[in-house]
């Protein structure tokens, strides 16, 4: 599959709110892998992730908000 069909696939997923495409799909905005990088559509999608409870979201999140970094 081509890095942008899996983006299209993750952002289908992401918009129905399932949270562990959520987070697969803010990984790529964030990163700009297969599809233009926007940190705050990525940023979005990771909260949202995090919100739904997934655990690498909320990690993700808890490393990159912590005062060391």
């Amino acid at each position: 599959m081509s890095k942008t069909k899996e983006v299209r696939r993750l952002s289908k997923w992401a918009n129905k709110n399932y949270p562990e495409f959520q987070y697969e799909y803010a990984l790529k905005l964030l990163n700009g892998e297969g599809t233009k990088e926007n940190k705050a559509l990525g940023i979005y999608f990771m909260t949202a992730s995090a919100c739904n409870g997934y655990p690498k979201a909320i990690e993700y999140l808890n490393t990159k908000n912590s005062p060391s970094n």
